[in-house]
């Protein structure tokens, strides 16, 4: 990431930081093969996503719906985070754990 302008999360090893010295940024979380971008500037974001694709092969699959089992839906300028269906799944597997000790 630090080929593409990207500084490294003193927080997190997975989230990468670009800021231009006009005020863009664009924050990159990166989590084995699901990566997703997050920007101030959609032409900026273009530009850096074109240069991670061609270094490390990978599709731009678009607006962003899901990430590491968190559903994301977009409303006006709010982002809503739901992570109803994990924990479903999660419900179901100790269920099945359960029955099968029974």
């Amino acid at each position: 990431m630090c080929k593409i302008g990207f500084e490294c999360s003193q927080s997190d090893a997975g989230i990468f930081i670009h800021k231009t010295k006009n005020g863009n940024i664009i924050i990159a979380m990166i989590y084995v093969d699901d990566s997703s971008f997050m920007r101030n500037n959609a032409i900026l974001v273009k530009e850096k996503k074109k240069a991670f694709m061609s270094i490390w092969e990978c599709h731009d699959l678009g607006e962003l719906k899901e990430f590491l089992g968190i559903s994301i839906r977009h409303s006006g300028r709010k982002i809503i985070l739901d992570q109803k269906a994990y924990l479903l799944e999660q419900h179901q597997n100790q269920q099945a754990q359960w029955h099968t000790r029974q």
